[in-house]
């Protein structure tokens, strides 16, 4: 599927997020300018209900933009993809609390999905003890979320010989950042640690991503989450992907003082063109996938397993493609591509971090 990027970022917007991106980088958070476009656009609210004032944007719709930013910079399409992601969970929340989530101004989700707390049942709601890790965006988060075992007297709590678990909802002054991103790409993302000690949790500020559990209408709240997750991060790794490929193609041709493609040398064209169709098919096939399985959706009313293992399987191979593919490139490039202050150098870095998400790490 082709992707224009001036169809979703005008030339000012995304010669501003470009210029914004080395700063960005340097801060090690996304800087106050680049969050101002993300928010003039409502990115930050495309998976928020309605009913909230969000976009609740039909997935298919949606992964465009992620691949859009992601070009642009990876950091800002990685914390994009992470905390508009987040905005999701509006729907699964008390409805009071959700509105008091999405009633604020700004409003920027972070947070871990990986059970790192244990949540033991209280009069009042639930006390949550635990330290969670890589919470991309944590830095700009007006609500932390965090999935917590449930416990009972310490001992976690299990049915059909499965942990349960809850996602909670922290408020920035509850918990406490440990600053240990320290990666060599997605530098900006500020992937830091949290945990929280003895926090009291009302009932109203936990809930469960299921289908079962949902407070809003709209087939997106249906869509498995597993599978929303593994999609949305596949499509931002692929828009970095992405990049590399288009910035190593002006390398070659600067290289060679050339202007076209053509007037490469042939094994240089043979491996350029290689690359970019391997990269383009495997890009397709995962906007292929999610589009059939929202079909499913769209007539059925669901997604079932089998479907969604596709999605998620589909997601992996793409960028285990993408990644194999941009490899394949790196040794012909010289001299350019090392300068840690060049965007392809970023492209690469960010790509190889992205990677080992363990949600896109290869089966």
């Amino acid at each position: 599927m082709a992707i224009n990027i001036s169809d979703y970022f005008s030339e000012e917007e995304i010669s501003k997020l470009i210029e914004e991106a080395k700063r960005s980088e340097d801060l090690g958070k996304l800087t106050p300018s680049a969050l101002d476009i993300l928010r003039e656009k409502k990115l930050l609210d495309l998976f928020v209900p309605q009913q909230y004032g969000g976009l609740q944007t039909d997935l298919p719709e949606a992964l465009p933009w992620l691949e859009a930013t992601s070009w642009i910079d990876g950091s800002l399409g990685w914390t994009l993809t992470l905390t508009s992601g987040a905005g999701l969970f509006g729907a699964f929340m008390e409805p009071d609390f959700a509105r008091s989530v999405f009633s604020q101004k700004n409003t920027v989700i972070a947070g871990s999905g990986f059970p790192g707390g244990k949540a033991e049942k209280t009069a009042s709601g639930y006390r949550i003890n635990g330290s969670w890790k890589y919470a991309s965006g944590i830095d700009h988060a007006t609500l932390i979320t965090a999935t917590c075992f449930r416990t009972n007297d310490g001992a976690v709590i299990h049915e059909d010989g499965n942990p349960v678990t809850l996602a909670v909802g922290f408020y920035p002054d509850e918990i406490e950042i440990t600053d240990k991103w320290n990666s060599m790409g997605l530098k900006a993302t500020g992937s830091h640690d949290f945990g929280v000690q003895d926090i009291q949790i009302p009932e109203k500020r936990t809930f469960v991503i299921s289908p079962d559990s949902v407070h809003v209408d709209g087939l997106l709240y249906q869509y498995p989450f597993e599978a929303f997750a593994h999609c949305t991060l596949a499509v931002s790794m692929l828009g970095i992907a992405r990049r590399f490929l288009d910035e190593a193609q002006q390398i070659l041709l600067s290289k060679y003082e050339v202007n076209e493609l053509d007037n490469l040398p042939k094994s240089l064209q043979s491996e350029l063109n290689n690359s970019t169709q391997k990269f383009g098919k495997a890009k397709e096939a995962i906007y292929k996938t999610v589009e059939k399985s929202w079909q499913d959706l769209q007539k059925s009313g669901e997604v079932d397993n089998n479907r969604a293992e596709k999605v998620s399987i589909q997601s992996k191979r793409s960028c285990e493609t993408a990644l194999h593919c941009v490899q394949d490139l790196y040794p012909l490039l010289g001299m350019a591509v090392i300068n840690p202050d060049s965007t392809i150098n970023r492209c690469w870095r960010d790509l190889h971090t992205a990677s080992q998400h363990m949600f896109l790490r290869p089966q």
